[in-house]
């Protein structure tokens, strides 16, 4: 099943996300973030999508960015249970960044 990893800046605006803007690093995802409408919320998160082609299904996991400025050791789903541990060089690039 493959794997895909992506950053992402939501819009938030109260509880509801309104928009995202997907980027191809946390380096962009942090400055999309930086410089989006001081009105609004903006909150970083590293998705992962697993493929299952037999299934036809699509399983999205999230690990938001912590309030220190660092990811959860583990991607959690809609119902706020791990799934899968984050990769290595995903919290190697946050910490370096």
């Amino acid at each position: 099943m493959p794997v895909e990893y992506e950053w992402d800046v939501e819009e938030m605006d109260g509880d509801e996300i309104v928009d995202h803007h997907f980027c191809g690093s946390f380096a962009e995802a942090k400055e999309v973030a930086a410089d989006g409408d001081p009105d609004s919320k903006w909150v970083v998160v590293l998705v992962c999508r697993v493929e299952d082609y037999h299934r036809g299904l699509t399983h999205t996991s999230w690990a938001y960015l912590r309030e220190d400025g660092t990811l959860p050791a583990d991607f959690t789903n809609a119902y706020d249970r791990p799934t899968r541990k984050v990769p290595k060089k995903f919290l190697k690039e946050v910490a370096n960044a």
